[in-house]
């Protein structure tokens, strides 16, 4: 038998460098086959007067050199309010606030010394789903690390009515919120292709919070012209 010990990561699928067998006996198969040492290898030498003997090789890797450390260390993106590192379960868990972009380059990304990490940390990824890292140690054990991002749920009012309607000219018109409709009262023969000289809405918190609602704006005409009253406060858009 044949012991042969090499260090970790040797390419094992190979021709041995050396065979040497005992003066005018031959061996088979030939020093110049390209075996695979990752197991068990025979060869049988058979010597000047036919007599065969098979000799077995086994290859002993070392083990890995260096630090088998392969964990992300820090992790941020550029909007966030808090982010969690679970060594035990190899995830990151960040929370950011509704209306957040999650597409592009994190913002903070370390990883252990003298490992390496894939894809890049300046690579741009999309957060909106469960997005994977893999870190690979000083001596090339790896690992997987999921980075996972909770969103907030949406902040500011829900609210999203039409409180306040008129056009320039009118009678009178009247706010149905039940059915989202607003009845406005009209002289014969207004015109009616204008803005409307009053429209307010209900406070609320940034654009992208607000929830939309869609409002009908049914005009009647009066079949006897009325006038305007006057003396009253519009708010002019």
């Amino acid at each position: 038998m044949v012991t042969v010990t090499v260090p970790d990561g040797t390419a094992l699928n190979s021709a041995p460098s050396v065979l040497n067998v005992s003066a005018n006996a031959t061996v088979n198969p030939a020093r110049s086959v390209v075996q695979d040492f990752s197991g068990a290898v025979t060869y049988t030498v058979t010597a000047e007067n036919g007599t065969p003997q098979e000799w077995t090789v086994n290859v002993a890797v070392l083990p890995p050199t260096g630090s088998g450390a392969n964990a992300i260390t820090a992790f941020s993106l550029p909007e966030q309010n808090s982010s969690v590192i679970d060594t035990d379960n190899h995830t990151v868990t960040v929370n950011v606030a509704d209306g957040t972009y999650l597409y592009g380059q994190p913002a903070e990304l370390e990883i252990s010394q003298g490992a390496t990490i894939d894809p890049l940390p300046t690579a741009e990824r999309d957060f909106t789903d469960p997005t994977p890292y893999m870190v690979t140690s000083e001596n090339g054990t790896e690992q997987e690390w999921i980075v996972n991002v909770n969103v907030s749920p949406p902040t500011g009012s829900g609210d999203n009515a039409i409180t306040g309607f008129a056009l320039p000219v009118q009678n009178s018109a009247d706010i149905d919120t039940g059915n989202n409709t607003i009845t406005v009262n009209v002289p014969d023969g207004t015109i009616l292709n204008v803005a409307p000289q009053l429209l307010q809405v209900s406070l609320c918190g940034l654009p992208f919070h607000r929830q939309s609602m869609n409002y009908r704006i049914l005009v009647h005409r009066c079949s006897i012209p009325s006038r305007r009253k006057t003396g009253q406060n519009r708010y002019g858009l």
